[in-house]
């Protein structure tokens, strides 16, 4: 585990914009993020978890900050389950979607190919539950591991997690970060498993790939579409430095060159006061925010 201080954010976020902070830590084992987060806890510094840098915008300033940076928690197990004859996968929360996504298919598991296509770790996708269409982790987690405020590790049942559409159970609640999670699964024939993930990537055509985004800015509100909503109100095309709203997908923001925190900040704002004005809908975040805007 390393504590260097003052590193730059900017290569560990898709957008690739941001300041610096005071400590980033990179544990590579539970308890190493369970010390990581006393050790801040004790000289009273604001903690932030990091994963693989997608769905978040960091602020231009400095942060004084621990960022806890999860990719070191990368294990993975699978196991047998005698009494439904699922297979149970026990993954750390630094785990990438898309190795967990390419296992599955391997081993002919079937209920994470709405994952298709979504970048970032486990842990990441976890706290925002991320997904496509109505599809969402709600099916497939058992358990949950945690680190709480107060600095234990808490292990939830699935009687105790009320998944919401784009939200975690934990967002509101005295949770840190998660650690670990364990999902059950079914063996299904491979050929189905690989069209449902055709589907799901047909799903995602339209979405800017190899451009310098975060992912979707928004949330759907209930019954409509975000990106729609931002199109029809003229929104694709707009710009702030060198921040600008794509023209494939209005929900998602590039960063064509020098862009800064503040741009995309500025530039989202103009896109969710458009929308306002013109529907009277008040667009959700989906992105999460570190420091101050």
């Amino acid at each position: 585990m390393n504590l260097p201080t003052k590193i730059s954010l900017k290569p560990f976020n898709t957008w690739g914009v941001g300041g610096s902070c005071s400590n980033l830590v990179t544990p590579k084992t539970i308890n190493d993020a369970l010390d990581a987060y006393l050790s801040a806890k004790h000289k009273e510094e604001l903690v932030y978890i990091l994963g693989g840098g997608s769905n978040v915008l960091i602020s231009d300033s400095n942060l004084n900050a621990t960022v806890i940076h999860s990719v070191g928690l990368n294990k993975i197990l699978l196991n047998k389950n005698t009494l439904n004859d699922n297979i149970e996968i026990e993954v750390e929360s630094g785990f990438p979607v898309q190795e967990l996504l390419a296992i599955a298919v391997k081993n002919n598991l079937s209920g994470l190919e709405f994952l298709t296509g979504i970048p970032g770790t486990f842990g990441g996708v976890l706290w925002g539950n991320a997904g496509a269409g109505q599809e969402d982790f709600g099916k497939s987690i058992t358990r949950l591991e945690t680190i709480e405020k107060n600095g234990t590790l808490r292990v939830w049942n699935r009687d105790e997690l009320n998944w919401k559409y784009r939200t975690c159970p934990f967002n509101s609640r005295n949770t840190v970060m998660i650690t670990k999670c364990f999902l059950s699964l079914k063996e299904a024939p491979k050929e189905g498993i690989l069209e449902k993930i055709k589907k799901f990537a047909a799903l995602r055509k339209g979405q800017p790939y190899g451009k310098m985004t975060a992912g979707c800015v928004f949330k759907n509100p209930d019954g409509m579409y975000a990106g729609r909503l931002l199109e029809d109100a003229k929104c694709k095309g707009l710009y702030c430095g060198d921040a600008i709203v794509s023209t494939a997908h209005a929900n998602f923001i590039e960063n064509t060159g020098n862009a800064s925190a503040s741009d995309i900040f500025y530039l989202s704002e103009m896109c969710k006061k458009r929308v306002y004005n013109q529907y009277g809908v008040e667009l959700e975040y989906e992105i999460r925010f570190f420091g101050d805007f």
